[in-house]
């Protein structure tokens, strides 16, 4: 085996690499760089992998988002108990 190069990985099997382990650097980054495709069967699995990302970011999407709102509540929760907090002290003097 000296001399020879290991060979390439196809750009689908990069994908599914990249979305399997959730890299989302590597899908961005194998987005931009989406090569013609010379077979029916390539272009139909790149359509079904670029589906599953879709997928995946909107559900990440959709998690920060929920995250969001649980650090508002959170922040907001903090702030009217620092506000009773206050009262409490200026009430007992």
């Amino acid at each position: 085996m000296r001399g020879k190069t290991k060979p390439k990985m196809s750009w689908n099997n990069d994908f599914t690499v990249a979305l399997v382990s959730k890299n989302d650097h590597e899908i961005e980054r194998l987005l931009a760089r989406m090569p013609q495709f010379t077979t029916r069967e390539e272009m139909q699995c790149a359509q079904a992998l670029i589906q599953e990302a879709l997928t995946y970011m909107q559900d990440e999407r959709r998690g920060i988002q929920e995250a969001m709102q649980k650090l508002k509540k959170t922040r907001d929760f903090i702030a009217s108990s620092e506000i009773l907090s206050s009262y409490e002290k200026e009430y007992r003097g």
